[in-house]
């Protein structure tokens, strides 16, 4: 990458702006504010035993990440007349995380008392992703919220929302929507490119790949029509409280967060400052489209009711968007970076889809790829997989090409091309506790895939396991080691922590081995040095072995249930640090999540979280 120092977070933001000329992501999915200050003592949640002091015993109550939501809504003295929050995650939340019965002062009630004055009011926006919609009287928190013994409901609003859009993939792409035909030439258009530069790296896959040309076509439809139910629904975990307090992460608002004893490990952060302002902005952007009318969708949707009235009057309403101050408390700058669900709005018609699916089309068609190479040129497999990596890459002048003309910049994932950024850019090291960094939820999940996979293997004459490796951040990965080693970085610098090995079931396991990621991480490295766009010290095979340790959370001491890892943390060069909703592996949600670049809050965290995680011994080294 030519750079001798670590990346900033200007940098960062600088290189998202670059994406975005005409700013329509901008405070959506990324935004760098200047006045914060991380919460403390410390500015993280560490769930669930909140220090490793408490390691193996019963974590805490509350769970940290209980105590960290309850702690950003302000008492009564602090708070405004009028208090807004936004709370948003995943699914259907737990009534005993808000209402946890063994702690005095449980959320529900701190949200009370900003009632308890007659004259105040209350307006909380909820919203929920899943693709499959649920009442508010099935939700844990509005349950819980409306059985309160609560003063003053009368003067509380209450907005209940899903945001899932689910249509476009379902209808006949070819006659019925302008939008998919618009979406489908630029994906052919990106084949046609492809198809067409593949020759310089091996002729052998070329004149194969031609030959399958029609069939790529069709698989590609069949994916989106029959293997995925919906994309982008929201994964954003966000409690935003009346543009002065945040936390947000990786972590729901589900039974095994406020029990503890089988959480998986997450991670959540706590913030004040005019980041809060970002979290409230993005939330304003998704209720902005559930708010709206769209018959075609039957998932999302927008539902008001006022605490005092019956849980069963929800009636259909739009949220007003946040119009309260942003407060500015500190000097702490911090980059929010997002995931849109939504295409943005522009003459083609095209906001009606989802944007990532041409992100999902990418890793579909880069992995199909892969996996003909691998069969059938093996003597190329390692330049065949970074050529792939790198030829769909979101820098490549084709890609862009065919993105600008759909309307769209990779600005709208931008949690995704930051941390590759970020990560191609490291200096000295990188941690990260993840799940997984393979996506195998399609194949497990979908029947239609499964047939899509099974016709692929056969036409294509080979074996592929229907999994979905990240291509792009094994292309990131290949350049920072590339630099560890040229720079005597000390071993190891690529530090990673995943959850338990398959075959688990609990929903939570790493689907590969570690053999398996260091062998595919070593082909992309090899095959970037044979196209000479890096030059590492040494062998990629002898660089890979030195310098990443692929470890994984198992709890095994007896007596203690097994804990899987949920985190999304990614560290750099100990001077940037992300927290958020986004995993590594390929996905297509709608998510957000925070970097901060202040070394002393980073070092602190390396020290007080990461260095007991590598060194715990509940953690062994994955065999």
């Amino acid at each position: 990458m030519g750079s001798t120092t670590s990346p900033s977070l200007d940098d960062l933001h600088q290189a998202i702006v670059a994406l975005d000329p005409e700013g329509a992501y901008r405070n959506i999915t990324y935004d760098l504010t200047r006045h914060n200050a991380l919460s403390s003592p410390p500015w993280w949640s560490f769930i669930p035993f909140g220090k490793w002091a408490n390691l193996p015993n019963k974590p805490p109550t509350p769970s940290p990440f209980e105590d960290a939501v309850a702690r950003a809504i302000p008492s009564p003295s602090e708070a405004p007349q009028h208090s807004f929050i936004d709370i948003s995650h995943l699914g259907v939340s737990y009534d005993g995380f808000f209402n946890d019965p063994r702690v005095t002062e449980t959320i529900i009630a701190r949200l009370g008392t900003l009632l308890d004055d007659g004259s105040r009011k209350l307006t909380i926006r909820y919203l929920y992703g899943d693709h499959t919609p649920h009442p508010p009287a099935n939700d844990g928190f509005i349950t819980a919220l409306f059985a309160a013994n609560i003063r003053h409901k009368e003067n509380a609003d209450i907005y209940f929302g899903n945001f899932a859009p689910d249509f476009a993939w379902r209808l006949d792409f070819a006659t019925q929507e302008t939008h998919a035909v618009a979406l489908f030439g630029g994906i052919d258009q990106l084949l046609r490119d492809f198809l067409g530069e593949i020759d310089s790296v091996s002729v052998e896959l070329a004149t194969r790949l031609r030959a399958l040309e029609s069939n790529l076509s069709g698989w590609i439809k069949r994916f989106l029509a029959t293997a995925i139910p919906v994309f982008s629904w929201n994964h954003a975990k966000i409690v935003a409280v009346n543009g002065d307090a945040l936390v947000t992460g990786g972590a729901n608002y589900w039974h095994e967060y406020t029990t503890g004893q089988t959480s998986p490990f997450d991670m959540a952060m706590s913030i004040c400052g005019d980041a809060v302002g970002s979290a409230h902005r993005f939330q304003d952007y998704l209720w902005s489209y559930v708010g709206s009318n769209h018959p075609a969708d039957t998932s999302s949707v927008s539902l008001h009711n006022v605490l005092s009235n019956p849980i069963a009057d929800f009636k259909p309403a739009p949220p007003p968007p946040y119009s309260g101050p942003i407060q500015n408390v500190g000097s702490l700058s911090a980059l929010n970076v997002g995931r849109s669900g939504l295409w943005p709005p522009g003459p083609s018609d095209l906001p009606k889809i989802s944007v990532q699916i041409f992100d999902a089309v990418r890793d579909f068609i880069g992995n199909v790829i892969a996996a003909i190479a691998e069969t059938h040129v093996s003597d190329k497999t390692d330049v065949i997989a970074a050529f792939v990596a790198e030829r769909l890459g979101d820098d490549d002048p084709s890609v862009r090409a065919v993105l600008k003309d759909l309307g769209v910049t990779p600005a709208a994932w931008a949690t995704r091309y930051v941390r590759n950024f970020a990560v191609a850019r490291a200096q000295r090291g990188l941690r990260f506790t993840q799940q997984k960094f393979v996506m195998d939820d399609l194949y497990s999940g979908s029947t239609g895939f499964q047939d899509l996979v099974a016709e692929i293997n056969q036409t294509a004459e080979i074996n592929w396991d229907g999994n979905f490796w990240p291509l792009d951040t094994l292309l990131a990965f290949s350049y920072a080691l590339a630099t560890f080693s040229r720079n005597g970085a000390a071993a190891p610098a690529l530090q990673i922590v995943c959850s338990y090995y398959q075959p688990h079931v609990e929903g939570y396991q790493d689907p590969v081995s570690a053999d398996a990621f260091a062998a595919k991480l070593t082909g992309v490295m090899r095959g970037l040095q044979i196209l000479k766009r890096i030059n590492p010290a040494g062998d990629p095979a002898q660089i890979v072995r030195q310098h990443l340790a692929y470890k994984r959370i198992d709890d095994s001491t007896p007596g203690n249930a097994k804990h899987a890892n949920h985190s999304k943390v990614s560290i750099v060069d100990d001077s940037l640090c992300y927290i958020g909703s986004d995993n590594a592996y390929p996905s297509y949600n709608v998510e957000f999540g925070l970097w901060i670049g202040d070394e002393n809050s980073v070092k602190q965290f390396v020290n007080e979280y990461w260095t007991p995680l590598w060194l715990a011994v509940p953690i062994p080294p994955a065999g």
